[in-house]
């Protein structure tokens, strides 16, 4: 981007970016493809959690809209998994089934939102975007994810290593 932008915006826009292409071309299908699907996720993660506090009301086209992926294009070894919404609840709640496709494509459509900002040369406005939405929705997908698919290869006796 441009000498103004924040490295931290940078390194998350690359591996959002990485994510999103990920999921555009490559279901994961194989083993070996869900594991990639895990180390993008932790990429993610990791640079999420670097995202500056900044704000900038500058944006591209608020009205612009972004394509979610295709209904066809998932393909997991596996979809549904429990969890409960909130795990610091001390009085126990009943746990609920999620969709690692949902997870997905709720990640993705979060990103690509940031990145018609992104491209559009407001970074500080898409940093922003990501932050807000990381720790407000995307990100509960995200730990979800990473969470079923740890148990995947747990259950099959560490097929990962």
């Amino acid at each position: 981007m441009t000498a103004a932008t924040p490295r931290s915006i940078e390194t998350f826009a690359d591996a959002a970016r990485k994510f999103c292409t990920f999921c555009e071309t490559r279901p994961p299908l194989s083993p070996d493809e869900l594991l990639e699907l895990a180390r993008l996720l932790a990429d993610l993660n990791r640079a999420a959690l670097a995202l500056p506090d900044g704000f900038d009301d500058g944006v591209a086209d608020p009205g612009s809209k972004v394509k979610p992926l295709p209904a066809d294009s998932w393909a997991a070894p596996f979809d549904l998994y429990w969890d409960v919404f909130n795990p610091l609840n001390t009085d126990p709640e009943e746990p609920v089934a999620n969709s690692l496709e949902d997870d997905v494509r709720d990640i993705y459509l979060d990103l690509m939102t940031g990145f018609v900002d992104y491209d559009a040369g407001f970074p500080v406005a898409a940093g922003w975007h990501w932050r807000f939405s990381f720790w407000g929705h995307w990100g509960a997908h995200l730990v979800g994810a990473q969470r079923a698919i740890h148990f995947c290869f747990s259950a099959m006796g560490d097929a990962a290593g």
